[in-house]
């Protein structure tokens, strides 16, 4: 995937909607969150609501991940996290999966989606090709070591050096125009 994806859980995500949330790009768990090679996307945040819950229920009856879950999980939350979600089939809180890497914000009750399209629309107005071309960079490196990543990542930013869109950005930063980052909520 090319572009950031967001998505926004209000409250239980669990066996395959679980790992369809693992091949987003961003993930915000709002209170109501990797790596990849070249064509696949394993990193991705999360907003969830603070009442969203995550597992990999279907270890109960026997199902097996064949969408991807043992591949994605432990790029994004580590070996360890995943095995244990994996493996147990526990069902973790939005605080726990935070702390596990898997969600990046929790929001209050019923604000995830709000959220994450303030978010949304706050990357779109960005220049995308910087954009695009630092996702590129990060996801394609996985596994690299961190002289081909520098090395690849300048091959993937270079090109957008002479955009337009770089050069109306730098003119607006010069003149005082320079609004506020974003910021996750309490933070």
């Amino acid at each position: 995937r090319r572009k950031p994806a967001l998505a926004a859980a209000g409250a239980i995500a669990l066996a395959a909607l679980f790992t369809a949330l693992i091949v987003l790009s961003v993930s915000v768990v709002l209170v109501t969150r990797a790596q990849t090679g070249e064509r696949q996307t394993y990193a991705r945040s999360m907003l969830k609501n603070a009442n969203a819950e995550f597992g990999v229920l279907n270890r109960r009856w026997g199902v097996p991940l064949v969408d991807g879950g043992t591949q994605r999980l432990p790029r994004i939350v580590g070996q360890a996290n995943a095995l244990y979600l994996i493996e147990t089939g526990v069902r973790i809180n939005a605080q726990r999966a935070l702390t596990m890497g898997f969600v990046q914000e929790i929001v209050p009750a019923g604000e995830a989606l709000k959220r994450a399209v303030e978010l949304a629309t706050r990357i779109a107005g960005y220049p995308q090709s910087s954009i695009r071309a630092d996702r590129a960079s990060s996801l394609s490196t996985f596994g690299s070591s961190l002289a081909d990543g520098l090395k690849r990542e300048a091959e993937i930013g270079r090109a957008t050096l002479l955009d337009p869109e770089m050069a109306a950005g730098l003119e607006r930063f010069v003149s005082g125009d320079r609004p506020e980052p974003p910021r996750p909520p309490g933070g």
